[in-house]
């Protein structure tokens, strides 16, 4: 159980148009987390989620559809 195979979790630039270019196993190893809604930052008032590993896990995982049905 990691973001990696959470249903709330995906792959996600790190500026406007830019991709993630670290891979494990296929996936990105970053993504973002979307199992609350974005945050406002202070700085530039921009709606962000948070950024996440995919061996990083939490309280409220739930897995994929695709993990689920093998």
């Amino acid at each position: 159980m990691s973001c990696a195979t959470c249903r709330y979790w995906g792959s996600a630039p790190l500026q406007a148009g830019q991709e993630f270019q670290e891979k494990t196993g296929g996936r990105p190893s970053w993504g973002m987390c979307r199992v609350h809604a974005p945050v406002v930052t202070d700085s530039d008032r921009r709606r962000v989620w948070p950024i996440t590993r995919y061996d990083d896990w939490c309280g409220e995982f739930a897995i994929r559809a695709e993990e689920e049905n093998g």
